[in-house]
Parts: C-alpha cells; sequence; structure tokens
C-alpha cells in the first residue's frame, strides 16, 4: 500500500518539473488576421434556394406516382368493365 502512495506521489512530483511551453509572438496576430480575412470574405448565398428546388422536384415525382397509380388503378377498373361487358354482349347475342 505504501509503495503505490509513493509512486502516485513520485507520479505527481514529476508533472512538477514539465515547464511551460511560449507561444510564438506572432500567434496572437496571425489568429487575428485570419478572424479578419473571414469578416471580409463574401458570404455564400444562403441554400434556401437550392431547398426550394428540392422540394419542387419532389413535389413533381410525387404527383407523378400518384398519377400513374390512379392511371393504372382506373385502366384495371375499365379493363374489367370492357370484359363484363363483352361477355353480356356475347350472351344477348346468341
Amino acid at each position: 500500500m505504501k509503495n503505490k502512495e509513493q509512486w502516485i506521489a513520485n507520479v505527481l512530483e514529476s508533472a512538477n518539473q514539465i515547464a511551460e511551453s511560449k507561444p510564438s509572438p506572432f500567434l496572437f496576430q496571425k489568429i487575428k488576421n485570419k478572424i479578419e480575412l473571414q469578416a471580409q470574405l463574401p458570404k455564400p448565398a444562403t441554400n434556401q434556394f437550392n431547398y426550394k428546388w428540392a422540394f419542387a422536384f419532389v413535389a413533381i415525382i410525387a404527383l407523378n406516382t400518384f398519377a400513374l397509380y390512379v392511371n393504372m388503378h382506373k385502366s384495371n377498373r375499365l379493363k374489367t368493365i370492357n370484359s363484363i361487358e363483352l361477355n353480356n354482349q356475347t350472351i344477348y347475342n346468341y
């Protein structure tokens, strides 16, 4: 137990010997210049225009899919009605 405590004390003591690093004297000026350059750059256009086109595209696809679905079911019903009428005509013709 004492060995473990001494080891912990040695590790903590070794941290006291670490020297503090000094930043470059020009580091603050570099960071300041980058921030100023970013502020001067023109802002990119918002993506609302792109979102509107994407929404329009999805709406057109959805409407087309709905129209195809309705048309397919109408044609199936018409085929059924036509076959029933054809059968009726065949029966009445004889």
